[in-house]
């Protein structure tokens, strides 16, 4: 029996002796019929699946159609694999052709169903043109129907369980679609596919053997792999180290940026493992062309190489509540040797959330981890959430060397050498690390949340300040009487000094007054978005900033309700005055002005936008289209 792919790969038979699988005899009633139906969708042997095909018959093309609807009905109805015996694929080859030929056709017909190129050839018939064979767009990619998607992923599926209980799988001939769909806009489909191809590397299930596998060591090197693509299938398998299932599903989300398969990657236990430095040193590696790098642990426990817990107070055992975290493996110099070698970066992104002070100290102190972040002389776009600096002297030497910095986000850093004993004082050197900022003449947004400083350190800022779009100083939660809440004063800077300024977040800055903000609302004309605390801005003050700032369209305070008549009767005087086209935010979410048809529509207009902003930028409502350039 000879079978054939469906495109331009002959799939030769391959003897018993050379697979080291005994071919299987298929006597359960329920997969005989199965096979018997799914061989009716196959375009090139649709009469008699054992009829020899020549693969070089002008006929094979993958023009030729497949009763996708059909296919899938049948599939569907075996999410699982139900039989007790391997499925010896020298008997699938037709059914194999009919899924072949389904994801060509899905892919070529779809072609917005991939963020990259397909390498399936999808010249139209008869007139050698050759259709997209790829998203060209955010919206291509997400205007894919849901019955594509679908269909793709039951063949995907099926194939999976299939792989995973066949022998015989040198005669699979799907690789490249699977390859291709790798890079698949939905992130279910891209699991699949690497599932799918995770399950032909694996071994045949020998317990459901109906014969004894074979003994002879001359035919050890006879893989189930077969003829297959090797490398592919090694780079798969590497990939699988690292959960690369995962790693997928990011990398779609973060194809708005327009960043391939290579260039971007985001490393936590989720999908790294517990060894992230091996991680570190896998991506070092294979992503040659790395732009965007993220590097995310939200968990304290930490083990060295010889697995003994780091930094726990529990005699080297973890409490039973945290018993289902797995301990990890970092090491300061595997984050300084990455940093070190990938010097090209344009985005990183650091977060060391609910880790333990001590252990971030050595990691990234003692041990230099972000010791030679000051490499990265291309960086664009710089967030560091819960990292610890020796001092803001320190955090402000590295910043000095990153002079094509456009964003930066610094949440909640901890500076040991820097932070006063009484917690509620301002850093030492705050002044140094902002006239470090403010060197940064490409700078256009600016973030620190939950910071320690004064009025006086922000002016020094004062060179970047007439191109900054966004800036957010987000105090410090805690005592309202703090000395490091921002006042009035810097508002009055603000106004002065930031012109083209667009989205403003000064929440948690406690002795800021509404005077302050007016002069804000003054010197800012393209200001889009501002959010303030209650001491600055509430209800009765809504209705006089939206007729001072008629580019406003979002306002976030926290009123104690919207639901009072006060604050509901201010609302909808603003709402009045703006035309509906400004969003109020506050501890009850979105204020909707259904009062009246039309200021709904402004309403809804405003909110499409800011949908959209959401769903294109990872940083949410600071990205509006820039009307100050």
């Amino acid at each position: 029996m000879t079978g054939t792919a469906l495109l331009d790969v002959e799939m030769r038979p391959v003897a018993a002796t050379v697979t080291a699988v005994q071919r299987q005899t298929i006597d359960d009633p329920k997969l005989v019929a199965l096979l018997e139906r799914l061989r009716n969708y196959d375009p090139v042997t649709a009469k008699s699946h054992s009829t020899l095909i020549d693969c070089d018959d002008e006929t094979l093309t993958s023009t030729q159609k497949v009763d996708i609807e059909g296919l899938v009905g049948e599939l569907d109805r075996w999410p699982q694999w139900r039989f007790q015996k391997l499925a010896d694929l020298y008997e699938w080859i037709g059914p194999l052709n009919a899924m072949k030929a389904a994801l060509s056709q899905l892919m070529c017909d779809n072609p917005a169903i991939l963020l990259l190129s397909s390498t399936v050839d999808c010249t139209a018939a008869g007139d050698g043109i050759k259709t997209p064979n790829q998203a060209e767009s955010h919206l291509e990619a997400n205007s894919v129907p849901p019955s594509v998607l679908r269909a793709t992923a039951t063949i995907l599926r099926f194939l999976s369980n299939l792989l995973k209980n066949a022998t015989n799988k040198q005669v699979f001939n799907s690789v490249q679609e699977l390859n291709d769909l790798l890079a698949a806009n939905d992130d279910a489909i891209a699991s699949l596919a690497l599932e799918a191809l995770s399950s032909l590397a694996m071994l045949p299930i020998s317990h459901r053997h109906q014969t004894p596998e074979c003994k002879n060591e001359s035919h050890i090197n006879g893989s189930p792999i077969g003829e297959l693509n090797w490398d592919l299938i090694s780079v798969v398998s590497s990939f699988l180290t690292l959960k690369e299932k995962t790693i997928v599903g990011s990398i779609n989300r973060i194809w708005r940026k327009a960043s391939t398969l290579d260039k971007y990657v985001k490393i936590n236990p989720y999908t790294a493992g517990a060894n992230l430095n091996g991680a570190l040193e896998f991506v070092t590696r294979k992503f040659i062309q790395l732009q965007d790098f993220h590097f995310c642990v939200d968990q304290g426990y930490f083990c060295n190489d010889d697995n003994q817990l780091l930094d726990c107070d529990c005699d080297n055992e973890l409490s039973n509540e945290d018993a289902n975290l797995c301990t990890l493996k970092l090491n300061g110099n595997a984050l300084k040797e990455f940093f070190e070698k990938k010097s090209g970066l344009r985005s990183i992104k650091i977060c060391f959330a609910d880790c333990k002070k001590n252990y971030k100290s050595k990691v990234l102190i003692e041990e230099g981890g972000l010791s030679t972040l000051n490499k990265q002389n291309c960086l664009q776009n710089l967030s560091l959430s819960y990292v610890t600096f020796e001092s803001v002297q320190s955090l402000s030497q590295t910043l000095g060397h990153l002079s094509n910095l456009v964003s930066l986000s610094l949440n909640q850093a901890h500076f040991p050498l820097s932070d006063s004993t009484q917690i509620d004082r301002p850093w030492r050197s705050g002044a140094v690390l902002m006239s470090y900022i403010g060197r940064l003449r490409k700078l256009r947004c600016l973030s620190i949340n939950n910071h320690k400083l004064v009025d006086d350190d922000l002016i020094k800022m004062t060179p970047i300040c007439a191109e900054l779009r966004c800036l957010e100083l987000k105090g410090r939660s805690g005592d309202p009487r703090s000395a490091n809440s921002l006042t009035d004063k810097f508002l009055e800077f603000i106004g002065t000094n930031c012109p083209k300024l667009q989205y403003l977040n000064v929440n948690y800055n406690r002795r800021m007054t509404f005077n302050g903000l007016l002069n804000v609302m003054n010197g800012c004309s393209f200001l889009r978005a501002i959010e303030i605390g209650a001491n600055a801005l509430n209800s009765y003050h809504l209705e006089q900033v939206v007729k001072t700032r008629p580019s406003l369209r979002l306002i976030a305070f926290w009123p104690s309700s919207f639901s009072s008549s006060s604050v509901n009767e201010h609302l909808k005087r603003a709402s009045t005055a703006c035309d509906g086209r400004v969003l109020f935010i506050g501890y009850n979410g979105c204020y909707a002005p259904s009062f009246n048809q039309d200021l709904m529509q402004g309403y809804r207009e405003t909110k499409r936008e800011i949908s959209k902003l959401e769903a294109t930028q990872s940083n949410g409502w600071n990205m509006w289209e820039d009307l100050a350039s």
